[in-house]
């Protein structure tokens, strides 16, 4: 029996989404950021970025293999900024040209909205462009490979789990039937969806290297003294696999 690697087509049809959803009018440019972006993340698991990130970053620009993998990310992460600032300015241009628009049909335009409201009112607060290029990044960045992953793991948690499978579309069947497309609105009544769901997140462990943190005051946890502004990587899967916290099961 021949072996097919979905992960290629799971990717692919994410990008499709994504594409519509930004109505971009440059495929080749979309597939460019996209690398980008999975280039970042492969260079944010490299052993080097981890030993920058739990110092200060700065410093280890003194070091040619430090510098070279530090120097990248930063361009990479530039190129992704100036695509986020000419969306922006296209919808900027638009409320120029189209005069107040009533409601918004993206989330640049909607954020717009409101920073030109606050303006009016001498309140700008943390509605700023650079702040709206930073929340594109994150909403960008962090929705990619996060979710043709997931996707991946339910897949293949879901082919070897038949049963699940089953009730799973059994509930999918009931509730949504077959003359229509399920939709969020049925959310509330997919009760054993939601928790087969949940249970592919939990066991896919996503993002073993969570970000890093620093403790605000001394702390002692376990036995262990930890001092004011020691770097620390929260591991989630340390919950998230604790039976004392929920009625695991590994079957």
């Amino acid at each position: 029996m021949d072996i097919m690697d979905i992960m290629g087509h799971i990717s692919e049809a994410f990008n499709t989404v994504m594409k519509n959803l930004i109505k971009m009018e440059d495929e080749s440019e979309f597939y460019r950021l996209k690398n980008l972006i999975s280039e970042n993340a492969r260079l944010l698991g490299h052993p080097l970025s981890l030993i920058m990130n739990m110092t200060n970053i700065t410093f280890w620009r003194k070091f040619p293999y430090f510098k070279e993998l530090l120097n990248k990310l930063l361009d990479n992460n530039e190129q992704l900024l100036k695509f986020f600032e000419s969306q922006i300015e296209k919808n900027r241009k638009l409320f120029a040209t189209e005069g107040d628009i009533q409601e918004a049909t993206n989330y640049v335009q909607a954020y717009l909205m409101e920073m030109k409201k606050r303006e009016e009112y001498g309140n700008v607060g943390d509605f700023t462009r650079l702040q709206l290029k930073c929340m594109l990044h994150d909403l960008w960045v962090a929705g990619q490979e996060t979710t043709s992953n997931t996707l991946n793991f339910a897949v293949l948690y879901l082919m070897t789990h038949l049963r699940v499978q089953s009730k799973m579309q059994a509930e999918l069947d009931q509730v949504v039937g077959h003359g229509r497309k399920v939709s969020l609105a049925d959310k509330p009544n997919l009760h054993y969806t939601n928790a087969t769901i949940n249970e592919i997140q939990r066991l896919c462990n996503l993002l073993p290297v969570n970000l890093f943190h620093r403790t605000t005051k001394d702390v002692h946890i376990n036995g262990y003294n930890i001092s004011k502004g020691t770097v620390i990587v929260p591991q989630i899967c340390a919950v998230l696999f604790d039976e004392k916290v929920g009625s695991y099961s590994t079957e």
